[in-house]
C-alpha cells in the first residue's frame, strides 16, 4: 500500500520500477516482480546511460535474488555496474547509499553463474568494512 500511495509523488523512472520489482519479489509476489524485473532489464539494456541506471541495476540484482530464471537480468545489471567497480551506488544526489557496487556486481555474477563473482563480493565486503557501511543481508 505504501508503494502504491507514493507512486504519484515522483516521476516514474527505471529506478522506481526496479525498487518495486525488488519489493514485489521480496514479499512473495514473484510473478509481478518478475514481469517488472524483465521490463527494467530491457530498459537498462536499451538506455544504460539513464541517470537512474546504477541504483536501478543494484535494485534489479536484489530482485533477482528472489526470482528463478533471472540470470539474464542479473547479467544486464552486472554489465551496467562493472564500470563502477570500487565506487558506491547511491540514489539521486547521494540521499541514499545502497552500498559498494562490487557487492552488487558479485551478487549479479553469482546469479548469472559466473566464476568472477567471488572476487567482486570479497572486494565489496572489504570496501563496506573500510568505510563503515553496514548492509542488511537478511534475505537469500
Amino acid at each position: 500500500a505504501l508503494l502504491e500511495g507514493a507512486k504519484g509523488l515522483i516521476e516514474p523512472n527505471v529506478g522506481w520500477r526496479a525498487a518495486e520489482a525488488f519489493n514485489l519479489a521480496a514479499v512473495g509476489r514473484r510473478d509481478e516482480g518478475a514481469r517488472l524485473a524483465r521490463e527494467v532489464g530491457s530498459d537498462l539494456r536499451s538506455t544504460p546511460g539513464d541517470p537512474w541506471a546504477l541504483p536501478a541495476a543494484a535494485l534489479l540484482v536484489d530482485a533477482c535474488r528472489f526470482l528463478d530464471g533471472s540470470a539474464q537480468w542479473a547479467r544486464i545489471a552486472a554489465d551496467i555496474l562493472c564500470p563502477h567497480s570500487g565506487t558506491a551506488v547511491v540514489l539521486g544526489t547521494g540521499v541514499t547509499h545502497l552500498g559498494p557496487a562490487d557487492l552488487y556486481i558479485g551478487r549479479a555474477l553469482e546469479i548469472a553463474g559466473e566464476d568472477a563473482a567471488a572476487g567482486f563480493t570479497k572486494r565489496g565486503k572489504e570496501q563496506a568494512r573500510s568505510t563503515g557501511f553496514v548492509q542488511w543481508d537478511g534475505y537469500r
